[in-house]
Parts: structure tokens; C-alpha cells; sequence
């Protein structure tokens, strides 16, 4: 089905060129199509392959993710506080260009927020709604 919607929405971009800011229906369609074959292809690897182990982090945030959210909103505004003198991002940027500071940073906070939903699966608290 993915591959149809992919051949279907490169025939369509003969009438109706693929554009992503006005979503034509050839994007659409197209985006569809990648998205199912994507889909397909990472269903075949972790379900019927049981390749499982490389994507255990993904598991452990995806058994949190909600909190794993919250603390990030929460967080993001504390790291950017100057309370303490410069903020996170102003001390890789002393070691860093402005590109790979935010890189640091990001990851840095991806690594705060990953810590936090280990910890309440290692404890098998999942917060759930």
C-alpha cells in the first residue's frame, strides 16, 4: 500500500506539483506512501526481526513519554534561568560555535529529561492518562 500511495503521488505531481507549504494533495499522498513504507520497515525490524535492544531507549521514554514532556517544558524554562550565573547554552558557547552549543544543549537537556524516565522505569512508575 505504501509503495502505491509513493507511485500515486509521483503521478500526481505531473498536474499538482508536490508542495509542503500549501500541502498539495501530491505531498499528501506522497508523505503517506514514505510514511507507510517507513512504518512497514521499522514494524519488520523490531516486531518480526526482534531486534529490540538497540531501541530500549526509545521503550523506556515511550513507557514515560507524557512525563518525559513535562519535565522537559518545566526544565527547558529552568535551564534558561541565570540564577547561577551563565546559562546552560552560554557555557557551551563559550567552548563551542553557536551551532554546535545549541547541539550540545539540546542533547545535554535530551539526556536530563532520558535520566528522569529511566528512573521511573527502573522504579515501574509510568504515568498514564
Amino acid at each position: 500500500m505504501g509503495a502505491t500511495l509513493l507511485v500515486a503521488g509521483r503521478l500526481l505531481s505531473i498536474w499538482i506539483p508536490v508542495s509542503k507549504p500549501l500541502w498539495t494533495t501530491s505531498f499528501a499522498v506522497l508523505m503517506a506512501g514514505l510514511a507507510s513504507l517507513w512504518m512497514g520497515f521499522w514494524y519488520w525490524v523490531v516486531d518480526v526481526r526482534q531486534w529490540t535492544r538497540p531501541f530500549r531507549p526509545l521503550e523506556i521514554l515511550g513507557m514515560n513519554a507524557i512525563a518525559a514532556y513535562i519535565v522537559s517544558m518545566l526544565g527547558v524554562h529552568i535551564a534558561l534561568v541565570h540564577v547561577f550565573g551563565p546559562n546552560l547554552y552560554e557555557v557551551f558557547l563559550e567552548v563551542a560555535s553557536p551551532a554546535n552549543a545549541s547541539l550540545a544543549y539540546a542533547v545535554t537537556w535530551l539526556l536530563a529529561v532520558y535520566a528522569f524516565a529511566w528512573f521511573m522505569y527502573r522504579r515501574r512508575w509510568f504515568l498514564r492518562f
